[in-house]
């Protein structure tokens, strides 16, 4: 690290309370920053309006639409609310390339993304839609559009362009900067005619480096907001989410106090044990139940009170069998490289195989031995394979744990299945099982059938991570906050993301309210490479100066 300061490639972004290691960042992450600003800056006059004709004023030479009167038309017809409207007449007849919908958790942003869809389909234009997980991609197909994921549009290539093209990438907020970076390279090739970004930057960030959305804004974006929440049905808890959204938890605990939406239990096991019994009362209300608890290892035991207070009460089968699933190590691409990050008793899948070591396509081999520069894997027939993990891409690694699972478990999908049409994050309940085939079916009606073998990327579906969750809307959620977990884990992002979920009750478990409301008022923003470096130099150059 000291040589590559000396280098100037690793440069210095401050002290952390995060990291031992203070923050980072690279000359590479501050060029391509620079980069994705370049591409907005210079095609943004590139764009059309979706509605009317662009007109060029003689006076100061701004470019306006003649369709805002069309829209708002269409709008009425359709019966848009009017932010909804706004939004929809600001996106439809800036004639910018580039634009923004930003809109708070429940501000019906599917609905609008399928209004804008089906007016510019009239007007002539093919509609495309991106998002970074499957769970986004999910929510535009539901809204009628032709969608997939950023990483799949980058490996695959697209039709040919026929006509005009609108481009709308979901859940802005968890875009990091290099995939941002290849979509809009893509996307200049290609000749798109509009670039129209979704999402609500107040809510979780890209685990990757950056944050280009926020970036655009800050340049200058044109941007269409939706400000009326529309998902709580209760004005209390509306009011809740409207404070947490404006940055404000410590009212919307206040708020929370007062409606006795908040239960204090010290004990952890106690805690989960009154978790349980709050889901088992939605249940046998019929109302769709999440809980969202932030940590991992949290998850995993409320997802076992919850399952044993359903089998106590005879609505997840008592006799179930041992399944082993797979939990991601969640490895960095640079981690993989190295023989040393793998442990004995992981998982690897192979999404690409190998002829040279005969490792099938979708295999799953399991790690033997850790050497200093490769591992020992053993194959499902006992076959023994020496592997170097710089050779091969595709792979990835898994922490292999068993779970009890039976008819009338609820399960969620830790990853998609493209080939079953399973999204990410997706639910279903399990009404089939046997020794080697379980069937399930999903939230939304369908029901798959599979091998138990197939079906080793799910967990128990209870409760799920604040990551997870972002996207969700159930009748009712349970919001479970222990206020000694780090600042990455609990802080205002997460306390909105977890607040926004449900349309009917919220009720919030913690450890202890006091301490809870110090925890969520923690910050958690990104840097921008690009303000890092300039700073840097800047003080290069007062120092050389002096």
């Amino acid at each position: 690290m000291a040589a590559q300061q000396q280098r100037g490639s690793l440069i210095a972004a401050g002290k952390s309370h995060l990291h031992p290691l203070d923050k980072y960042t690279t000359l590479e992450m501050a060029r391509l920053e620079r980069e994705n600003r370049t591409l907005v800056r210079d095609w943004m006059n590139h764009g059309r309006p979706i509605a009317g004709i662009a007109i060029r004023s003689a006076v100061d030479g701004r470019v306006s639409s003649t369709g805002g009167q069309q829209v708002r038309e269409w709008a009425s017809a359709r019966k848009l609310l009017p932010d909804q409207t706004e939004a929809a007449v600001l996106t439809l007849t800036t004639p910018k390339w580039a634009s923004a919908i930003e809109g708070l958790a429940g501000t019906t942003k599917t609905t609008l993304v399928g209004a804008v869809r089906e007016f510019a389909e009239t007007q002539g234009w093919t509609v495309r839609g991106f998002g970074t997980t499957t769970g986004s991609v999910r929510a535009l197909q539901d809204a009628g559009i032709d969608a997939q994921t950023i990483a799949k549009t980058l490996a695959t290539v697209l039709p040919p362009k026929a006509r005009r093209e609108l481009w709308i990438i979901d859940e802005s907020s968890l875009l990091a900067t290099r995939p941002v970076n290849e979509v809009l390279k893509l996307a200049r090739e290609r000749g798109v005619d509009r670039v129209v970004f979704v999402g609500d930057q107040k809510q979780h960030l890209a685990i990757e480096a950056g944050s280009p959305v926020r970036q655009f804004l800050a340049d200058n974006m044109a941007v269409a907001q939706l400000t009326t929440i529309r998902r709580q049905q209760d004005p209390e808890l509306r009011r809740v989410v409207e404070l947490s959204a404006a940055g404000r938890p410590g009212e919307a605990i206040d708020l929370l106090t007062e409606q006795r939406r908040i239960v204090e239990v010290p004990d952890p096991a106690k805690r989960y044990e009154r978790i349980a019994a709050e889901y088992l009362d939605a249940y046998e209300a019929k109302q769709n139940c999440l809980v969202v608890s932030p940590a991992n290892d949290e998850r995993k035991a409320i997802n076992q009170a919850i399952r044993s207070t359903l089998v106590a009460h005879q609505y997840v089968a008592s006799i179930g069998q041992e399944h082993q699933i797979l939990i991601p190590r969640d490895l960095t691409p640079a981690q993989l490289q190295h023989a040393r990050s793998y442990r004995e008793g992981d998982v690897l899948y192979f999404s690409r195989g190998s002829k040279v070591q005969q490792i099938p396509k979708r295999a799953y081999l399991t790690v033997g031995a850790v050497n200093d520069d490769s591992l020992t894997l053993h194959a499902e027939n006992g076959r023994l394979i020496p592997f170097d993990p710089t050779s091969l891409k595709g792979v990835q690694a898994y922490t292999a744990e068993t779970r009890t699972i039976a008819v009338g478990d609820r399960l969620q999908w830790r990853e998609p299945d493209n080939r079953r049409r399973i999204a990410n994050g997706e639910y279903a309940t399990i009404k089939k099982l046997d020794s080697r085939n379980i069937q399930v079916k999903f939230d939304k009606g369908r029901t798959v059938a599979l091998p138990l073998s197939e079906a080793r990327k799910v967990d128990l579906g209870y409760a799920s991570t604040s990551h997870a969750s972002q996207g969700s809307t159930v009748d009712r959620a349970i919001l479970h906050i222990d206020s000694s977990r780090s600042p990455e884990i609990v802080n205002q992002r997460m306390f909105y993301v977890g607040d926004s979920r449900e349309r009917l009750e919220l009720r919030v478990y913690t450890d202890n309210v006091t301490a809870m409301r110090r925890a969520v008022a923690r910050t958690q923003e990104k840097e921008l490479a690009l303000d890092v470096v300039e700073k840097h130099q800047q003080r290069q150059s007062t120092g050389m100066r002096i």
